[in-house]
This record gives C-alpha cells, structure tokens and sequence, in this order.
C-alpha cells in the first residue's frame, strides 16, 4: 500500500470554508492536485484505496467553532474536487476537521523574535482546555498583529492523501519504469530491476 501526499496550503479566508480559486495561489495548488489524482485514476498499474483529506482551522474563535470550521473546508474540498474529477468515485473520498492546528503553527515559529508566541503555542498543545484563552493571549502580545496577518493564514489549510495499490511489476517493466516512475516499483523490485544488470 503506498501513500502519497498530495496537498499542501490551500488559502482560506478567515472564516469561511468556500473554495476560492483566485485567492493567493490557490489555482496552482487545485490545478496540481486535480493532475494528480487524473494521474492515479488514469495509471492502469495503479488501484485507489482512498483520498484523506483534512481540513484546518486557525485559532480565531472558539475551539468548537474551528472544529465544525475545520469539517465544512475539508468537505468543500472534496465537493470542489469530485466535481470537477469524475474519473474517482466520490466514496473514496474520506473528508476530516482536523481543528486548529497547534503544532503546524508551532512548526512555523522556530525563529528567535517569536520564542514568546512560541511558548504560548506549546502551552496550547500541553493543554487543549486554555486553547481559546491562548489564542487571545497570542493576539495581544507585541507581535500579535504579526501572527494574524503571517501566521494565521497558513494554518488555514487542507492536506490530502491518495492510498493506493500498484499491482506487481515484473523485471522487464520495471526496466523501463526505474527512470520515469521508480515510485512505482517496490523495494523489492528495484532489487530484481538492479540484480538483471549483473
């Protein structure tokens, strides 16, 4: 079973859960994504398991709130892309809120002047139950402006995953596979393709 990442930062507006091809490069990440997946539809070697995708929230508003949030961005994603790619049944698609996520934005502030924000955000992880009440400390710290306007917005986000099987390849395919698609071939493959040369 192989697992492919497939997403990356999908802009979203501060509350709001609809698609919007035209906000920052979100034409670019759809358009990829949709290439992607006709990819894996069209490759007869390959049969699709299931799409994950998971939606996020920024920590503007209630947990609860960012959670349903975090729900409605990844079914708007799933709407927005079975609509438009047919070749997948829409059954594979397992759509998922994921909320805020706290350890993404911890990821995104490993630089020095924000080490203050940064261990707000770490008390946020420790401690589910002050997240709301962490997100206005993070919002009246000197650098409060800062996190809105630079960080937030990337917290609004999907990723997507494309589970898959590729049914076995023998040497002779994996010969003409290792150059173009080794992500195709097993491990094991790859050492029948390396051991043929000897």
């Amino acid at each position: 079973l192989y697992n492919k990442q497939l997403g990356g930062y999908l802009q979203f507006a501060q509350g709001r859960h609809d698609i919007r091809p035209s906000l920052g490069n979100n034409i670019a990440l759809l358009d990829s994504a949709l290439v992607s997946l006709k990819g894996l539809a069209d490759d007869e070697r390959i049969t699709l398991i299931d799409i994950q995708v998971q939606g996020y929230a920024s920590p503007e508003g209630r947990v609860t709130y960012n959670q349903r949030l975090s729900e409605r961005r990844a079914k708007s994603f799933v709407d927005y892309i079975a609509t438009r790619n047919t070749q997948i049944e829409r059954a594979l698609f397992r759509a998922e809120g994921r909320g805020e996520n706290w350890e993404y934005f911890r990821s995104l502030l490993k630089e020095a002047p924000l080490s203050q924000a940064a261990e707000l955000v770490q008390q946020a992880i420790d401690y589910p139950e002050r997240q709301d009440n962490i997100d206005r400390q993070l919002r009246n710290l000197p650098i409060g402006r800062t996190l809105m306007n630079d960080y937030y917005p990337q917290l609004r986000r999907i990723t997507f995953i494309g589970s898959y099987r590729v049914r076995p390849i023998g040497v002779e395919e994996g010969r003409q596979l290792v150059n173009t698609r080794p992500d195709l071939l097993s491990s094991y493959e790859l050492q029948q393709v390396a051991d043929s040369y000897l």
